[in-house]
């Protein structure tokens, strides 16, 4: 008999719950979204970016399509076109915060976050028509609604290094067109729709049959091309396209391309020259050239392994053993210290295109923010 009362009152319960609208049944996540963006608006920007991280992407969109009209219309004196800007920056944040904390290398320090490479991301959530994708675009069409604003180009370029940081090429091809229709013949753009179209013929297979496909890929020095039309952007336009050159084994074409690149205050840039030129080098035998410019690379990086690395066989070759057997030593006891790893290394940041400039990048939208109006 009690367990049959037991039954009934279950069923009783199931019943009365099944009443309510689901939206009674469970809290809505819309108020967290709403009280981020105050959060965010108001120059707290880490408190902003830690409140909607639990909700599933696909439930955030929907949270973020509803909140944000009664978000906007109640910005007081603030113009739209700010408070645009305000959600799309905080929706920039909330997808780089969503990379798996699991992907995370293990050897870089807590303040690395939002960092450059603190996450190799999970690019199938970046397939066009996935979760993290819509999301983005969203943002973009939302961004889209003004005329073109300066804090918006910086807007973009923040997008392009998240997506070339998780290495998701399809979702830049659907995005770049947004951002040229926004800004033409921008040099960063350019620049990065080079980049996407040398990222595609990788990895190597150092083969015929890849030599070959490489070799097919006649797209990339026309694109790097037009982006070393840009001063600004030319000596890392100039120093891809010779690495593409010397991927194809054609290391005199690529010290042509190395010698016009120009890199100034460039550390990355400059650094990267001085590796290919040194492998430029090698491979035409010239050797003790090629130490001198591995030489060039380690005194730009000195905690950099790809060069040190390549010193120390050019070392060995030219039968100086000593001075290599230093290096190594100095290379596995010197401790690391906190620092981005693209100062560490800048070849790690190769393949990730304007990573490297996510967090300036970041500062100057939370800049924009927070600036009077």
């Amino acid at each position: 008999m009690t367990r049959v009362r037991l039954l009934a009152s279950l069923v009783a319960v199931l019943v009365v719950a099944s009443a309510f609208p689901a939206s009674m049944q469970t809290p809505s996540a819309a108020p967290t979204v709403i009280r981020a963006l105050d959060l965010y608006a108001n120059g707290d920007f880490q408190g902003a970016v830690q409140m909607p991280t639990p909700t599933a992407t696909d439930i955030l969109i929907e949270d973020f399509r509803k909140s944000t009209p009664a978000w906007l219309s109640a910005g007081g004196p603030d113009p739209p076109s700010h408070r645009r800007l305000v959600v799309a920056s905080l929706v920039l944040e909330l997808l780089q915060a969503k990379r798996s904390s699991s992907e995370r290398i293990p050897s870089m320090p807590t303040v690395y976050l939002h960092g450059t490479l603190a996450f190799i991301g999970p690019t199938s959530l970046w397939d066009v028509g996935q979760s993290y994708q819509r999301l983005l675009e969203w943002a973009c069409d939302l961004l889209r609604a003004d005329p073109p604003q300066p804090a918006e180009r910086i807007w973009d370029e923040a997008s392009i290094a998240l997506l070339e940081g998780v290495d998701a090429l399809d979702a830049l091809d659907r995005h770049l067109p947004h951002l040229e229709q926004r800004f033409p013949d921008d040099s960063r753009f350019t620049l990065a729709r080079a980049v996407v179209a040398d990222l595609r013929t990788r990895p190597d297979t150092r083969d015929e049959a890849g030599q070959r496909a490489l070799a097919k890929a006649t797209k990339v020095p026309a694109l790097f091309e037009q982006a070393a039309a840009h001063a600004d952007v030319r000596a890392e336009a100039q120093m891809r396209w010779a690495y593409y050159e010397l991927r194809l084994g054609h290391c005199d074409v690529a010290l042509a391309h190395l010698d016009q690149a120009e890199p100034g205050s460039d550390t990355f840039v400059a650094y990267l020259q001085h590796v290919l030129r040194g492998r430029a080098l090698e491979g035409l035998g010239r050797e003790n050239d090629a130490v001198a410019e591995y030489r060039l690379a380690h005194e730009a990086a000195p905690h950099a392994q790809t060069a040190a690395l390549a010193l120390v066989g050019a070392l060995v070759r030219e039968n100086q053993p000593l001075e290599a057997a230093a290096l190594v030593r100095d290379a596995v006891t010197t401790p690391l210290p906190d620092f981005n790893l693209a100062d560490f290394d800048p070849w790690l940041m190769y393949g990730h295109g304007d990573e490297r400039f996510w967090l300036p990048l970041i500062a100057q939208l939370h800049a924009a923010v927070v600036a009077p109006r």
